[in-house]
């Protein structure tokens, strides 16, 4: 599986942003949690992410994040 939340936190610390910080939410029964995860970087949504566990979520989060930061620096 990638790693897009150690890849993030390395661009992050490349274009001396702050750390990201991650925001978690579960709903849903226990055998069919949806948990909900969005990514700020200096209080700025960078990304969103859903999924089956917290950490699927956060790996989501962070993959859109990653992908909104490479625009915004200009490494697409």
């Amino acid at each position: 599986m990638p790693e897009f939340v150690n890849q993030l936190n390395n661009k992050c610390q490349h274009y001396r942003k702050e750390t990201p910080k991650y925001e978690a939410e579960r709903s849903g029964l226990a055998h069919a949690e949806v948990w909900k995860v969005r990514v700020t970087i200096k209080e700025v949504e960078y990304g969103r992410g859903e999924a089956s566990t917290r950490k699927l979520a956060k790996e989501a989060a962070a993959e859109v994040a990653l992908t909104q930061l490479m625009e915004e620096v200009g490494e697409v």
